[in-house]
């Protein structure tokens, strides 16, 4: 038997409209357990054919997180499978009887994709990454697993009970603790729709379940990733599309926010918060009041970068950054820094940034902000800033110095400065980093299974007999097989990209002794 859990507050009427789609599982071992958690107008069941059950809840005046509605659905069901969902989720199509059987052992946790019309985007896929959660996780809006699992984790924390969010953060973390096997299903899709279906919660909901879920995962410090948007040098695409490279870029997401200090948040994609860049603060200037105290709460994490930074790399080093302040010195001019990338910890010492500043009288300077951080580099603080390239040899490149026909192995962050920019750059490599579900590097070990000379000789052959070189595609789950064969035999099919033969070949010249033997 199959038990599907929806708790119930005040959504009659999104209830009534998805329970006339569920009817589609007449005929299936299967019980509807509906979690009324004790709104004034209690539930109403529909008319139906199918097994419904309301388990009511005391009676309450305002809403509550639903965690101790899941937890009493599933002591309640009757079920070998339990299904997690939201009772205003449609099921236009049938989907339970396979997300079950998906269910292959004890450990198994399927969720089914959630399409969102209002906002014409998913809320469940596999290509949605929530910043808190690690990747392959997901937040389950219809999602399958045996009770076993569900208790092995705990269930729902209920001390999320008194607040709003975070709740599910929570519990993705205990079913990873507890050895959850997170299965995405894109093929098995529901509609999560917003209308009827809105519960208000008050801002101090939320802070109250973030406090808590930090302090429950205390090694998952607060990231919290800055960048400025100010006049019309970048557009929001700019914005949109760096928050799109960080988060595909930290290998366990971030449990902080991202946020763009701006003066026109318009176009940018949800996600991203905004604080306003006050009137006086013109273009780079807003790059002070960033470290303005207050802001940010003492203590977190900040990384800051600027617009036109193309990331194709893991951002784990950088992250991982425990000091007080560091920047990148000037790629041409060593002895100078170039805060392109800031990371710091907010609280005293970046406050003084802004503060000796304002002190000062807000001393403008035809370079910026590059010159207010280098004078405080060369008079109060010249041993108070980290160098990025020095903390992280290699992560940190220039496209006009170090890109000649990619990045160089190893980079994790290439820096833009002047023309061309990421938007006009002609570099098919930059096209396919600097784009919304855009590429990342794929940093693997080269390991030779035959003969060096041999290998060489074959790549060779490859690059002079016109084999057919791989071509950019989107994103799939399908398979990249690279064949090969002996040039005795007369034909080869090794395939991989023009730039990538190159590179090979380069690469095992090298370990072969500078291309000895070969």
């Amino acid at each position: 038997m199959i038990s599907l859990i929806l708790p119930y507050w005040d959504r009659q009427e999104a209830a009534d409209r998805a329970f006339e789609l569920l009817e589609c599982y007449e005929g299936l071992d299967l019980e509807i357990l509906v979690i009324d958690d004790g709104n004034a107008v209690p539930f109403r069941p529909p008319a139906s054919r199918l097994d419904i059950r309301v388990i009511e809840l005391p009676r309450k005046s305002e809403p509550k997180s639903p965690v101790t509605c899941w937890n009493e659905g599933v002591r309640q069901a009757k079920g070998d499978i339990i299904v997690l969902s939201c009772i205003e989720v449609l099921h236009t199509q049938p989907i339970l009887e396979q997300l079950a059987q998906a269910v292959v052992d004890d450990d198994s946790y399927v969720l089914a994709a959630a399409w969102c019309p209002e906002e014409n985007k998913w809320h469940a896929h596999s290509t949605i990454h929530p910043p808190q959660n690690a990747p392959g996780t997901g937040q389950a809006f219809c999602a399958a697993l045996k009770p076993s699992l569900y208790w092995k984790a705990g269930g729902f924390d209920e001390a999320y009970r008194e607040g709003a969010g975070y709740e599910d953060c929570d519990f993705i973390n205990r079913m990873l603790k507890a050895g959850a096997k997170f299965i995405k299903r894109d093929d098995l899709q529901v509609i999560h729709p917003k209308a009827g279906s809105t519960i208000s919660w008050k801002p101090e909901a939320f802070e109250r379940n973030k406090a808590l879920f930090y302090k429950t995962w205390n090694d998952r410090t607060p990231i919290n990733i800055v960048c400025l948007k100010a006049g019309t040098m970048y557009g929001p695409e700019y914005v949109n599309t760096l928050f799109d490279m960080v988060r595909r870029n930290i290998p366990d997401g971030y449990p902080g926010r991202f946020v763009c200090i701006t003066d026109d948040p318009e176009g940018l994609t949800e996600g991203i918060e905004t604080l306003p860049l006050p009137e006086a603060l013109e273009r780079w200037w807003g790059k002070l009041y960033m470290f303005k105290r207050g802001l940010f709460p003492d203590g977190e994490r900040m990384i800051f970068f600027d617009l036109d930074t193309l990331i194709v790399g893991s951002l784990e080093k950088i992250i991982g950054y425990k000091g007080q302040f560091a920047t990148l010195e000037d790629f041409y001019q060593p002895q100078r820094l170039g805060p392109a990338i800031i990371a710091w910890e907010a609280g005293a010492f970046a406050a003084s940034i802004w503060e000796e500043w304002v002190s000062e009288g807000k001393p403008r300077h035809p370079m910026g902000d590059l010159w207010w951080l280098n004078n405080l580099q060369q008079g109060r603080f010249p041993k108070m800033i980290d160098k990025l390239q020095t903390l992280f040899p290699g992560d940190f490149c220039s496209f006009k110095r170090d890109c000649k026909t990619t990045f160089p192995k190893g980079s994790k962050v290439v820096c833009f400065h002047g023309e061309p920019r990421p938007h006009n750059c002609d570099e098919e490599w930059v096209k396919q980093c600097w784009r919304i579900g855009g590429g990342t590097a794929a940093e693997l070990a080269a390991l030779c299974n035959t003969n060096r000379d041999k290998l060489i000789s074959n790549i060779r052959y490859a690059v002079k007999s016109g084999a057919p070189w791989l071509k950019f595609a989107d994103a799939h789950d399908g398979h990249a097989v690279i064949v090969g064969r002996d040039e005795e035999d007369g034909s080869l099919l090794f395939k991989m990209t023009r730039a990538g033969a190159r590179y090979v070949e380069e690469e095992l010249l090298h370990l072969n002794g500078n291309g000895a033997g070969g």
